[in-house]
Parts: C-alpha cells; sequence; structure tokens
C-alpha cells in the first residue's frame, strides 16, 4: 500500500519547531529536536506521516539550547542516525550541558539573570556525541539534499542554518515570528548583536525566499529585509 510522506515535515514540540526534510532517496534529514521528554509527540507525527524512525538519515542541531537537543539522546537512539552541530557547542552535547542565553530586551535579561543561577554549569540532559562537527559551509549532496548547511552566528556563537536550493531556509533562533500582530522579530535571546544582524544579511544576499524559524511560523525574506533596515537604517 503507498504511503504518502511528505517533502517537508514540520513538528512542534510545544513551542519550538523541528523539521524533517526529505532527501531524493526518500530519506529525511531533521532540524532539531525539541524539548526533553517528548519522544512520544514525536513517534506519534513520524508515524501519522507515513515516516519511519530508521527513515531519519541525520540530525542537524542548529544551536545547543535545550529546546533544540532535549528529545536528541531518545531520538537518536530511535532512529540509530548521526548527530552534526557546529564544533563550537559539540561539548554542550557531549555533557548534556544547559546553558542559558543572554537576554535581548529587559524583560529577558532579567528572565536570563534568574535561569543562569539555577542552570548554567549543571548537567540536566542526556549526554550526545555528535559524529558530525561543523567548521564551515557544508553540502549536503552527500545526503541526496539540494543545499547546504552555513554558520550564522549571533543567536549563539555556533548557531547554523539550512539553506535549499529552492529558497527554503531553517535558521534555529536567528529569527523569530511568535507575535502574529508584530510579525518576524529579532530573537528575545541572543549571544551577539552585531553577528545576528550580520547573519540576516547573509540570508539576504543569499536569496533566501522563504524563512522557517525555531519559534512560530515561516515567513517570507522580505520581512526581514524589513526589519534589517528598520534596525540597520541600511538599505539592501
Amino acid at each position: 500500500m503507498y504511503v504518502y510522506r511528505p517533502e517537508m515535515l514540520r513538528i512542534r514540540f510545544g513551542a519550538v519547531n523541528s523539521f524533517l526534510v526529505k532527501n531524493r532517496d526518500g530519506k529525511y534529514l531533521m532540524i532539531d529536536a525539541g524539548y526533553p521528554g517528548m519522544i512520544n509527540t514525536f513517534k506519534k507525527k513520524i508515524a501519522e506521516a507515513g515516516i519511519l524512525p530508521k527513515d531519519i538519515q541525520l540530525i542537524l542541531i542548529t544551536h545547543a539550547h535545550h529546546d533544540h537537543f532535549g528529545c536528541l539522546s531518545d531520538i537518536k537512539e530511535l532512529c540509530e542516525c548521526n548527530v552534526a552541530v557546529h564544533e563550537y557547542e559539540a561539548h554542550l552535547l557531549q555533557t548534556g550541558t544547559i546553558k542559558t542565553p543572554p537576554g535581548t530586551n529587559l524583560a529577558t535579561k532579567l528572565i536570563s539573570k534568574i535561569g543562569q543561577s539555577f542552570t548554567d554549569g549543571q548537567h540536566k540532559l542526556e549526554a550526545v556525541d555528535p559524529e558530525i562537527k561543523i567548521t564551515g559551509e557544508l553540502s549536503l549532496d552527500s545526503l541526496g539534499i539540494d543545499g547546504k548547511i552555513i554558520t550564522t552566528p549571533g543567536h549563539t556563537e555556533g548557531s547554523v542554518s539550512v539553506i535549499m536550493d529552492d529558497g527554503k531556509a531553517f535558521v534555529g533562533d536567528l529569527a523569530m515570528n511568535v507575535f502574529p500582530w508584530t510579525g518576524p522579530i529579532y530573537p528575545v535571546f541572543g549571544h551577539n548583536r552585531q553577528q545576528i544582524l550580520k547573519s540576516w544579511k547573509k540570508l539576504i544576499d543569499l536569496n533566501v525566499d522563504l524563512v522557517y524559524p525555531g519559534h512560530g511560523r515561516a515567513f517570507g525574506i522580505r520581512h526581514l529585509i524589513r526589519k534589517y533596515e528598520m534596525i540597520t537604517g541600511k538599505a539592501v
């Protein structure tokens, strides 16, 4: 019996997105792994889409925050696949370290300060040893996917994004789209403001068409261009 398997599947782990991107052989690249304790959500969603655990070839972690790799250990064990992350953040996966990012506004700076007092330096997640440590641009052709992984630091030092040849970009928390009345926004947590803006400009220069954030719905690049111009005062 024929089972439809989508070209791209968005899985919502609570407030955070994970994505499955199908390759030329019907297998999948998984982008991010959600909050801890949500393996049953994952199993249910892929089953509904007709995707088997063995269909997932690689899990890419866009950045090592707990809401993006919290369920990684369980999913990796289920799928028996490799894991990729930027070399700067591999140690966080290897030790299961929860690191609270700095806030970018008054409210999130307070949240960050409180969070750091409770979580930083404590190992609360299952450790995972990534097989692939990303150091720069990486083609996905060997996975049968027309696209590449690029470095897009700013939200964290080792943040990466997936850029597809058809114009889709999966960007982790480089930008967010959680408030419908504001449209896409500057991330509420971030490591380096100037790096974030440089990474936004990199997406724009790569002629990205549609942006898939880690939080919220996809949005057109024109919205990011408008936000970039408002913040920097520079036209693109």
